[in-house]
């Protein structure tokens, strides 16, 4: 596979965890690379740890929940090789089933599902050559108390299907990771965000749980293949298989 030199990657969510671990690696391949998340001061922050702004490296604000939001943003940032979007809602981590008021959980959707549709919908004008996009291992096995939770990431496969047809020849695919050792579970108090970390070791196959630079791998493959598109990359450590 090639690298990724004088190519774009632009992260959607690139400020910390998963999406920042691909753009660490993304930049090791030689890719100019652009962040984008909600928050101004994790962007600058995230550039910081990247080596500082450059003409290899920048970010901005991206609001998602609107096409127009989108729109502005790549108007601004110009078009791109490949998007990596990682985006997503850490407060739903804590809608736990069936406690959780749906009327006021209907949101979860909207950076996870639709804000992958509004970046989809502007990616002929804009994504030349991939759009990458990201699951979870609940699709597959379901946690306890993740009924609400577990039926956006299980819409991300057939999304990336249904995407790589509409948007050929953009290659469209997912990764599904399973449980990731990442700043997404500082949410959670200390004591369970260990109790959690500590089962999940012990249902994987490889006796770790996932730092996110092992599955920044994945995301690397997916945006390289050339002859990949709609498919679904599981990376979870054999969690889905006990």
């Amino acid at each position: 596979m090639s690298s990724l030199a004088n190519q774009t990657v632009l992260v959607v969510g690139g400020s910390s965890g998963l999406g920042f671990a691909v753009a660490k690696a993304a930049q090791r391949e030689g890719a100019r690379i652009i962040l984008s998340s909600s928050n101004e001061a994790r962007i600058t922050a995230a550039i910081d740890r990247l080596g500082g702004a450059t003409s290899n490296v920048s970010g901005g604000v991206i609001d998602l929940n609107t096409e127009a939001g989108v729109t502005s943003f790549f108007e601004k940032h110009g078009a791109v090789d490949h998007v990596v979007y990682t985006a997503g809602d850490t407060g739903v981590l804590n809608a736990k089933f069936p406690g959780l008021d749906l009327d006021k959980s209907r949101g979860i959707w909207d950076i996870r599902y639709w804000g992958v549709l509004n970046v989809a919908k502007i990616a002929p004008k804009y994504i030349h050559v991939s759009l990458t996009i990201t699951g979870g291992a609940s699709s597959h096995r379901p946690f306890k108390e993740w009924s609400a939770l577990a039926p956006i990431v299980g819409a991300m496969p057939s999304l990336v299907r249904a995407l790589s047809i509409d948007l050929a020849p953009l290659r469209v695919n997912v990764i599904t990771p399973g449980l990731v050792d990442s700043e997404m579970w500082d949410v959670k108090d200390d004591v369970t965000r260990k109790a959690m970390l500590d089962q999940g070791r012990e249902k994987t196959l490889v006796g770790h749980v996932a730092k996110p630079d092992e599955i920044a791998d994945a995301y690397l493959f997916a945006i390289k293949c050339k002859y990949f598109t709609g498919q679904e990359v599981v990376v979870d450590g054999g969690l889905t298989l006990l």
